[in-house]
């Protein structure tokens, strides 16, 4: 298949070099070259497509041009008067051009308007129609055809390499921010043009002080949608009785715009995922992430509704809604609501070897799994800018999950045979409320307030069944014939957090940082085991040290001074924050206990060229667990696993440092991202293994032993004409310490992931990408090694035939190899889809198929201390579908 895919790539990229000729050259001034210029060849023919290029640093452009095509082409430059002239390609050419300053400023609007690519500082504004030929159904379709512009799978945007954290709509934050919403619903008639704000700040005048990575891409849209309603309905279904339906509706007015996203289906199709999540946690600035303390979310309790993980059988409901309202000039009102509600049924055979230091078993499980989760999300924002000085913002949000899990597992270890049936319900309530206010004093003083609320609850109720008695020298079980266990855990979770923040200009090159803050944090950490009996009489187990009541604090005040300055082109900004912890855990004793920390950075940043610099970061951390770890008495995790906190815990501390280096060149379509991560943990939280047989007790301890992690990652983009070259490399070394049965050993694990691929980009061709993907895994401990292989050729076309009809075709093969068992499994994924779209139709029709070639299961491994796992999920068969679009 891959093979008969690339003879098609170089058939048809042969034929069309063939008839493409280049015109290079420099623009000047009468001084200097001019980076950033546009040059646009409009060819007089309908049939050929517009071409044009940006000049780089040293003024070089290159256009590619239809031989004997007239063109007539424009040199345009912000301040300049443009420069126009025809011309006939018949072979290689280079013209070299001298622009001139304009007089007028009315020119400069003129010009603007009929750039299709304006880059200025950290902006980048794309003319939509420029790229586009009128048959892209979603912004994604449209996003894939801009320059140094990328859409991956998971919906995720990068943009010369660097990821979208902010989608915007008109300048407001759409359904707080999620890529994947933005690119997969928002219809590509409606958009106008697509600007990207890198170093993005959502207060303007913070913008030289926060020091913000953000990037934002904010859609505009056209004229006659901006008090209008729009957007598509689909409905479909298949054999089987599979089905889905999704709506995406939108209304924009100068004052008033509402979204709305719906979708139901059976067929696997998640609407919401991590990614999305992520983007509705924290505030708007992100001031507290700049403490030198890690912070945990709440993020751990909605995993099994989010993560994209194989599944046997899915039922999604999804549904979005997102209001926002200018009050006045002052004022803007917003507010969404988010529901989720996910049937999944999954299918596991799982090969766990356990390697120890005397001894090794493993251990063969069959694992059938039914979870049915509810996620709602609610939040109201204000945002008030009584003067260009001054903004606030105001936010109150409330998540509401409700999750049931019904697992039936069997497990063979040797002669042991286990089953249990393992019930659990979750319910848990979330509010935070989020407060900002920055104020512009003067030109030399700026001044910042955040304080968040965040108040959580979480109440899981967890059952076992089983035929085996567990941990008979621990838990006081009755001889039944079966075994009933119940647990109860009442989780709350109060966190405070105050910082406030002035900005000094002491000179234009440099600045003084003030921070003082603080965290306050109040854990509740109640649990109850115990057995219920077949006459429905209770087995506590309190007495054999069972049942937690912990009341955990936490007060950490810190201050901080940083230091920023810039010297030519190198900016540097440094400083530390000083914190006193004050810590106390209230169980059947009262602990208590402070200390101060320091934790210094420095960051700096080379600006080599304007499209190309070099980021050096080191910075030290502080962290404290959560209370459970801190509980001290008894608590069943698994079947075969029990764990006890320890009250006497303290911070963890570990150092960061990385160097990050990026480029990009329009001139040549050269993109290249480079990062290199260094983490060592001086103190960390551990859990130390005590095995007998095959049940394991845990206990987390703060060892002092340090672990090193060195993680690489390397993107590179290269443009050659309409071929898209792209590498991707990921990297980890890490050392892991681990005390098994009282022996202490160290453990190496490095993962390596490649991949290459080679993608047309054609108007009127066949698009195809070809792909090859390997990644290794090691794991080398004091009780042997363990290596894992997965390879993954790959290949994609697209094709736009006979105007209205769109051919998608999709195929992965995936071979999985463990090299230390000389055994590997092969499957691949296939996907297939004919879009027909009359033009100025409102009906479209497609017919699809998923998992074509009825792929069973998807197979991996995973690393622990003492545990390699070799899991094979088994997967949603394949799905023929007859699908419905209406476009309102």
């Amino acid at each position: 298949m891959l093979r008969y895919l690339l003879v098609i790539i170089y058939i048809s990229t042969t034929a069309f070099y063939g008839q493409e000729i280049s015109l290079s050259g420099v623009v000047k001034d009468s001084v200097q070259s001019l980076s950033n210029v546009n040059i646009i060849a409009k060819p007089r023919s309908k049939e050929v497509n517009l071409s044009f290029s940006i000049t780089n640093e040293k003024g070089e452009y290159t256009l590619l041009l239809q031989k004997d095509k007239e063109y007539t082409i424009t040199i345009s430059y912000l301040g300049y008067d443009s420069h126009t002239f025809k011309f006939n390609p018949t072979q290689d050419a280079e013209k070299n051009i001298v622009l001139h300053k304009a007089t007028e400023e009315l020119d400069e609007v003129i010009i603007i308007e009929e750039i299709p690519m304006l880059i200025k500082k950290d902006t980048i504004i794309y003319d939509v129609k420029a790229f586009t030929d009128g048959k892209e159904h979603k912004l994604k379709n449209i996003l894939k055809k801009l320059p140094g512009v990328e859409v991956e799978k998971n919906g995720e945007v990068t943009v010369n390499g660097k990821k979208v954290t902010k989608m915007m709509v008109e300048g407001g934050a759409f359904f707080g921010g999620s890529s994947k919403l933005a690119v997969e619903n928002i219809p590509a008639n409606a958009v106008d043009n697509v600007e990207v704000l890198d170093n993005y700040s959502e207060v303007g005048f913070l913008k030289n002080f926060v020091d913000s990575d953000e990037m934002a891409m904010n859609i505009t849209l056209k004229e006659d949608k901006k008090n209008f309603a729009f957007g598509d309905i689909t409905s479909g279904g298949g054999e089987d009785k599979y089905y889905e339906s999704h709506a995406a509706l939108f209304y924009y007015s100068p004052k008033t715009n509402m979204n709305f996203i719906g979708d139901l289906n059976d067929t696997g199709k998640k609407s919401f995922t991590i990614n999305d999540y992520m983007s509705f946690e924290g505030g708007r600035t992100r001031l507290m992430e700049k403490d030198g303390a890690s912070r945990t979310n709440s993020i751990q309790n909605y995993t099994n509704l989010i993560n994209n993980q194989p599944v046997f059988e899915s039922k999604n409901k999804f549904s979005a809604l997102h209001i926002s309202s200018n009050v006045n000039t002052d004022l803007t009102v917003s507010g969404y609501g988010i529901y989720a509600d996910n049937h999944m049924v999954r299918r596991r055979e799982i090969i766990n070897d356990h390697f120890f230091e005397n001894s090794s078993y493993r251990e063969e499980v069959q694992s059938g799994q039914e979870d049915d989760n509810i996620l709602g999300i609610a939040k109201l924002s204000a945002d008030y800018s009584p003067n260009f000085k001054e903004k606030i913002f105001a936010d109150l949000q409330v998540k509401i999950i409700n999750n049931e899990s019904l697992e039936k597992r069997f497990t063979s270890i040797g002669n042991i045979l286990t089953d249990f049936d393992n019930e659990n319900k979750l319910k848990g309530l979330e509010l935070q409320q989020d407060f900002e206010w920055h104020k512009k004093h003067n030109s030399k003083h700026t001044t910042s307030l955040v304080i968040s609320n965040t108040y959580n609850n979480t109440a899981p109720k967890e059952f076992w069944n089983t035929n085996r008695p567990i941990f008979d020298s621990i838990i006081p079980l009755i001889q039944e014939e079966r075994f009933n266990l119940k647990q109860n855990i009442d989780f709350t979770n109060h966190t405070l957090d105050i910082v406030g923040r002035h900005y000094w200009v002491l000179a234009s090159n440099s600045h003084l940082y003030i921070t003082l803050g603080n965290k306050y944090l109040n854990q509740e950490y109640i649990t109850k085991d115990f057995q219920v009996l077949e006459d429905n009489t209770i087995n506590d187990f309190e007495n054999s040290g069972f049942n937690n009541d912990l009341d955990f604090r936490l007060n950490d005040v810190y201050l901080g001074t940083h230091f920023k300055f810039k010297t030519g082109v190198l900016t540097v900004k440094t400083g530390g924050h000083l914190h006193h912890y004050d810590w106390k855990s209230k169980q059947e004793d009262i602990l208590s206990n402070d200390k101060f920390v320091f934790l210094p950075d420095v960051t700096a940043k080379l600006e080599l060229k304007p499209s190309e610099n070099l980021t050096f970061t080191y910075r030290f951390l502080s962290n404290f667990t959560d209370a459970p770890n801190y509980a001290n008495r008894f608590r069943l995790l698994d079947y075969n696993k029990i764990i006890r906190g320890n009250s006497i815990l303290e911070n963890e501390t570990y150092q960061n440092g990385s160097i990050r280096y990026s480029k990009f060149a329009m001139y040549n379509g050269l993109i290249f991202n480079g990062l290199i991560d260094y983490k060592r943990k001086n103190s960390f939280i551990r859990n130390q293994i005590q095995i007998e047989g095959i049940d394991q007790f845990l206990i987390p301890v703060l060892q002092e032993t340090p672990e090193t992690i060195i993680s690489g990652i390397f993107n590179l983009r290269k443009k050659i004409k309409k071929i898209n070259l792209k590498v991707n490399a990921r990297m980890q070394y890490a050392t892991f310490q681990k005390i098994i049965n009282t022996i202490h050993s160290e453990d190496t694990k490095i993962d390596i992931n490649l991949t290459g691929s080679v993608t047309t980009r054609f108007k009127k061709w066949p698009n195809i990408e070809l792909g090859y993907r390997t990644k290794f895994s090691m794991y080398d401990s004091n009780t042997g090694e363990t290596d894992f292989v997965t390879n993954e050729p790959f290949g994609n076309i697209e094709y736009t035939f006979l105007k209205n009809f769109t051919f998608t075709f999709d195929y992965r093969l995936t071979e999985f190899k463990n090299r230390n068992t000389n055994t590997s499994t092969t499957f691949d994924m296939s996907n297939i889809s004919l879009f027909y779209k009359k033009e100025n139709s409102p009906f479209g029709f497609e017919i699809s198929g998923s998992n074509i070639f009825h792929t069973q299961f998807k197979q991996n491994s995973a690393f622990s201390d003492f545990l390699v796992s070799d899991t094979k999920d088994f997967i949603i068969p394949s799905i023929f579908m007859f699908t419905i679009h209406y476009k309102l």
